[in-house]
């Protein structure tokens, strides 16, 4: 991994997997991730052999971008096979990318003389979720693979398991291999650039859950802490682990990653294991949060259990499909009254979706005055207050059984204390939504990127 020399929020360009079924043709994949659209992002990538000659054409690539979406894939057929020979495939990205009038650049070179007999991920891995990696931070959802609590450092924390096997033995010196490097980070695909690495720079080959036997490399990282994140609700991750290091005097390098790549997940690939793509949950309603609901009648969400059937915003039943459960150390206290006199009273995660008279918001962008909408019509809010201190919250995944559900609720909402808010789902697409607004972008970017930013935004609106 490799990061622009600038202050700041920092853009990332990563070689993130090298592939091949056959030994003989080779492709290659390279991340540029970004924290804002930019202009005048150019990347290279291509494949050489041990002349320094190129195999396959050298890909550039020069567009618009928005976060962590800039990508750029290369191939090249070799003139023998790996499998039955050995010889240097070698990769090199470069990536440019110019801000006012200053212009970073970055390279990565990656060089395998072969590839590994057999490569295991253990985790992370989906276990029970059939789409994605789901990790649950301070959350008990019914599909999360991994649960975890989530720091009040803000760090987070990943397990990482599993082990290489090499078709000769691992070249050590002093007891440590050599010519070994090994790069694990995490990227935002909200947030962009600015990768989460290890926590106090761990290597692990200085760890004692690191162990090498003659042809054998098996690590075994428990809970990995990483550095200080703010996730939101929902939030995809790339994961990105690679680890050279000499076989018999050849360098060999692989890859476990979910970056960006169309292909085939079951397809054996000498280099690379692809995994699923990742998700980080977090964000709710407090446990004594009554519901409303098919009946008429309310129930606490920490009552609440699978199939049953809740009230959405346009007076149909909804089936609970998923209950998100977890802790949360800070979180939003809300009084709101409407023309009759009733008072509400709801608690709240920052992140948790409430439907206003003007739309959605967050919890977060909730402000003394607005409107929001209850079973009886609307509410004015008339004190909010931000607390500390750990509360037990909830989160409903709602699902549409037929497709007149479907119209009868466009949008996955319930009544909350009477409020109407969003459901996980909803949350999800308004964490994305909010983080993408010009203002909160430019709230994470340095402030000589916000003048490029801003004409980014100006020619996008011509």
């Amino acid at each position: 991994m490799s990061e622009a020399n600038t202050s700041g929020a920092q853009p990332v360009y990563s070689i993130v997997r090298l592939d091949s079924t056959d030994g003989k043709r080779y492709q290659t994949d390279a991340i540029g991730s970004l924290p804002v659209q930019a202009t005048n992002v150019t990347q290279t990538l291509g494949l050489f052999d041990g002349g320094a000659d190129n195999v396959g054409k050298v890909e550039y690539k020069s567009d618009y971008v928005y976060t962590a979406d800039c990508t750029i894939g290369a191939s090249g057929d070799y003139p023998q096979s790996q499998t039955g020979g050995s010889f240097p495939v070698t990769v090199i990205y470069t990536f440019a990318q110019t801000v006012g009038q200053q212009t970073v650049y970055g390279a990565e070179i990656v060089t395998t003389q072969s590839y590994p007999k057999e490569m295991i991920n253990d985790s992370p891995r989906n276990l029970y979720n059939q789409r994605m990696i789901k990790i649950c931070l301070t959350r008990d959802d019914g599909d999360c693979d991994y649960r975890t609590g989530y720091d009040q450092d803000g760090t987070v924390k990943v397990p990482i398991k599993g082990n290489i096997t090499y078709f000769g033995n691992i070249d050590l010196s002093n007891g440590k291999p050599v010519n070994a490097s090994n790069t694990i980070y995490l990227i935002r695909t909200r947030a962009g650039g600015d990768p989460i690495t290890p926590y106090g720079g761990y290597n692990i080959f200085n760890s004692t859950a690191t162990r090498i036997s003659g042809s054998n490399i098996t690590w075994d990282l428990d809970w990995l802490k990483f550095n200080r994140v703010d996730f939101e609700s929902g939030e995809m991750v790339y994961y990105v682990f690679k680890i050279t290091l000499d076989v018999e005097g050849r360098s060999i390098a692989a890859f476990i990653t979910n970056a960006p790549k169309e292909s085939d997940p079951d397809r054996r690939l000498l280099n690379t294991v692809q995994i699923k793509p990742m998700q980080i949950i977090y964000g709710c309603l407090a446990e004594d949060t009554l519901i409303l609901m098919q009946d008429g009648t309310e129930k606490p969400i920490n009552a609440l259990t699978a199939d049953e059937f809740v009230i959405c915003g346009n007076n149909h039943p909804r089936r609970i499909e998923n209950i998100t459960t977890g802790r949360e150390q800070h979180y939003i206290d809300i009084t709101a009254r409407d023309q009759a006199a009733r008072e509400y009273r709801i608690k709240a995660s920052l992140g948790h979706p409430f439907v206003t008279a003007n739309g959605i918001c967050l919890a977060r962008e909730l402000t003394s005055g607005m409107r929001l909408k209850t079973r009886h019509g609307e509410c004015e809010i008339t004190a909010l207050s931000l607390q500390p201190g750990e509360l037990t919250v909830y989160n409903l995944q709602l699902s549409a059984d037929s497709p007149l559900q479907k119209t009868q609720c466009a949008l996955s909402t319930f009544y909350a204390n009477g409020v109407l808010v969003g459901d996980a789902l909803v949350q999800h697409l308004y964490e994305d939504e909010y983080h993408q607004r010009p203002k909160n972008v430019l709230k994470t970017l340095p402030a000589e990127w916000h003048q490029d930013y801003h004409n980014m935004i100006n020619a996008a609106e011509e």
